[in-house]
């Protein structure tokens, strides 16, 4: 249960800190939980993945990613 509620934040997470979310997360998953997360970081670089131009950068993605986040909120 704990990782369904991680993976509902997962898209709040920067993309340089899904790496370490990702680890530690794998170290909590029951095998049934591997398929939560599995799916949620799916979605995740989907939504990434559909925000990018040709010419974007990790560091530019993370930047965008993280102004549509604040704008939802605004």
């Amino acid at each position: 249960m704990v990782i369904t509620v991680f993976c509902t934040k997962l898209q709040d997470i920067p993309l340089d800190e899904v790496p370490p979310f990702v680890h530690q997360s794998l170290r909590l998953c029951t095998h049934q939980d591997n398929k939560y997360l599995l799916e949620a970081l799916r979605k995740y670089f989907t939504l990434r993945f559909l925000q990018t131009e040709s010419t974007d950068t990790f560091e530019s993605i993370g930047k965008k990613t993280k102004a549509i986040i604040l704008n939802l909120f605004v």
